[in-house]
């Protein structure tokens, strides 16, 4: 994995995310909506490879392609058809229309797929900790407590399945069940007074300032990184939801000059590769 925003704080890549999956969503224009899907492929290529990108690509493109086909099934405000059959008629704006939405949740998931390489469970809580400690302990708590009430879970089973002899009949297999929930339950119990007692030993809650170790501080060359990719987003953003809104799909399709407003999101896009490209050329 080349992650290109590994020399900046996660704060850095959460403002390229949230602006590049803003900037896909703000309008249908398909120019805007296209480049999204070509920058978020092209992200996912440089950050997570080829053969993870190909992965996500074989369960998309049929996505797209049902997206696609039941829209134009489902829409009859249309003044152009492509094919009909029979009773069933594929309209070509509505057809046009399914497919740019298809593109659109292609891009989407794409960018989140891109996020999930960039951006940490640690980061994400980093970020939200100074601002909402509550919620920051809430989320780590989760991330971890999940997991590992699962995993009890599958102990617990596999010791029953150690003292059982022959096969287990459908009432035995209900009560074996409910035997795990009451067990993960007490020891839940036991675990969050323990915790409650940990957090009270560390004055968690008390008011006032308190210091926190923090991963990664965030300097003033990635305050001034997020500045800048915060207003290239804003402008790609506005663009794309005041002039590319101007695309009209029904009753026919009509462009009304509105191409031009994914100039600006050309330039969001290209960040990750503008960062990577930079990096290689650092390191060489």
């Amino acid at each position: 994995m080349n992650n290109a925003f590994a020399p900046y704080h996660a704060a850095v890549a959460t403002v390229f995310f949230a602006s590049a999956l803003v900037f896909t969503m703000a309008s249908m224009n398909p120019a805007c909506v296209g480049m999204a899907f070509v920058g978020a492929l092209a992200c996912s290529v440089v950050l997570r490879g080829w053969h993870a990108t190909t992965g996500t690509l074989r369960w998309l493109l049929p996505l797209w392609l049902v997206v696609a086909c039941i829209n134009s099934l489902y829409s009859s405000s249309q003044a152009g058809t492509v094919i009909s059959l029979g009773p069933i008629t594929f309209g070509l704006e509505s057809l046009c229309y399914g497919t740019t939405a298809g593109a659109m949740i292609s891009a989407v998931v794409l960018w989140f797929a891109c996020a999930g390489e960039c951006i940490t469970g640690d980061s994400a809580v980093g970020i939200v900790a100074a601002a909402m400690p509550t919620v920051a302990l809430m989320i780590s708590q989760v991330l971890r407590l999940v997991p590992q009430m699962l995993r009890r879970g599958r102990d617990v089973l596999d010791v029953q399945e150690s003292c059982r002899a022959g096969a287990e009949s459908r009432m035995e297999g209900l009560r074996n069940r409910a035997r795990v929930v009451s067990v993960l339950v007490g020891w839940s119990m036991e675990d969050g007074a323990i915790r409650a007692q940990s957090m009270r030993a560390r004055g968690f809650g008390k008011p006032g300032v308190r210091t926190r170790y923090r991963r990664r501080r965030f300097r003033a060359s990635d305050f001034a990184m997020a500045v800048v990719i915060g207003l290239v987003g804003l402008a790609a953003c506005v663009a794309a939801g005041f002039v590319g809104s101007q695309f009209q799909y029904y009753p026919a399709i009509d462009a009304q000059g509105s191409w031009w407003a994914c100039f600006p999101g050309m330039v969001l896009v290209a960040i990750p590769l503008l960062l990577a490209l930079k990096g290689r050329l650092v390191w060489r």
